[in-house]
């Protein structure tokens, strides 16, 4: 039995050691691929803006009183000087002659104080006279002089009284010609407060008129304030999708205190094509770069930015640094001129498999043309 056992064993070996190899095939991943250049193109910092009046002007009467007519109304365009609003003037015009007759009166009595003055003054040089060649008392003198010291005092006070009468007769004036308000710009009416016949205190706005200058602001970080100056060209997309060119025209070094972002401002035109409060695409463009700029749709993301090239046959992983954004490209690190950048076939790949390049490029290529898979 044991030597029946052994022959059995003795063929089992015999037959293993004669059996024909199995052949191992490695499987390649078939991939296009791209030699990376340099590229030079402007940087550009992409945000968020929303659309404000670059002036709103709040137009009051300096009195109050009646209203006698409103003469615009919400979304009325108004020119400088045009009539908007007007008080009823009868009360107001009693109280510009009535300050104007106190204003003539301060006037006679101006005239009175300085005739009484000059009076005086020659009457207390004749008294002196008297009093050094002894034809009159001291006392005499006396009583002169306390009398144009008086005269000198009511002439100061009736000054006084001409000055304020005049101040006070300005100031009716002016309210009379306030009775009427005027735009002194161009813009467009944005409230109306007030109707025909109601009661206007002093100081309350009858109407608000926007400027038909815009002003799209901007919140930017501390980082890319650094690069802005006033003047730097902008391109705002509008809702429409119309894009149009704008500059800086005011940047604020104070960071608002709830996103701590900076706030610019950009000017445009009031064409009615943008309306208050809305949001527009800004883009800042800045001074050009030289480097190495890929396709987004290139780049891959597992928490980390990377991209495959081709290293010795084999696909190797490299992690790279985004940097600034130009249309569908971003400038990035990590790479070198020269390297083989794999750019369709990319989503089943891992490191170190064996590539078979199908086709490559010196030129880098459109966004479209990186989503496909070759593989086999």
């Amino acid at each position: 039995m044991k030597r029946l056992l052994a022959i059995v064993l003795t063929i089992v070996l015999l037959t293993a050691c004669t059996a024909p190899e199995q052949a191992v095939t490695v499987k390649e991943k078939s991939v296009k691929v791209l030699s990376v250049n340099e590229e030079v193109h402007p940087e550009m910092l992409h945000y968020l803006g929303v659309v404000y009046s670059d002036e709103v002007k709040k137009y009051a009467f300096l009195s109050g009183g009646e209203i006698e007519d409103v003469a615009v109304d919400v979304g009325d365009v108004v020119t400088p000087n045009q009539v908007m609003a007007t008080l009823k003037s009868d009360k107001l015009e009693i109280s510009v002659d009535s300050a104007s007759e106190q204003q003539r009166a301060a006037q006679l009595d101006y005239a009175k104080a300085k005739k009484n003055l000059t009076y005086l003054n020659d009457l207390l040089s004749d008294t002196k006279a008297l009093l050094d060649a002894g034809a009159t008392s001291k006392q005499q003198y006396q009583q002169v002089k306390l009398q144009r010291d008086i005269a000198q005092k009511e002439l100061s006070q009736a000054s006084a009284n001409i000055q304020q009468a005049r101040l006070k007769s300005q100031y009716s004036a002016d309210n009379f010609n306030d009775a009427t308000l005027r735009s002194d710009i161009d813009g467009t009416v944005l409230e109306v407060n007030y109707e025909s016949g109601e009661i206007v205190g002093q100081g309350y706005p009858v109407v608000l008129v926007r400027s038909n200058q815009n002003v799209i602001r901007v919140g930017v970080t501390a980082e890319d304030l650094k690069k802005l100056s006033v003047g730097d060209e902008v391109q705002i997309t509008l809702p429409n999708n119309q894009v149009q060119m704008a500059k800086i025209s005011r940047i604020h070094h104070i960071p608002d205190e709830g996103s701590r972002t900076y706030t610019v401002e950009i000017s445009v035109a009031n064409d009615g094509s943008l309306l208050l409060g809305e949001t527009v695409d800004v883009v800042f463009v800045l001074a050009e770069q030289r480097g190495i700029w890929l396709p987004i749709s290139t780049i891959l993301n597992d928490g980390l930015d990377y991209v495959y090239i081709v290293e010795d046959g084999r696909a190797k992983r490299v992690d790279i640094t985004l940097q600034n954004i130009y249309d569908n490209k971003v400038m990035v690190k990590g790479l070198n001129v020269n390297d083989l950048l794999i750019v369709s076939g990319v989503q089943s790949l891992a490191p170190g498999y064996k590539i078979k390049v199908v086709e490559q490029d010196s030129a880098l290529p459109n966004e479209t043309e990186t989503t496909g898979e070759n593989d086999e």
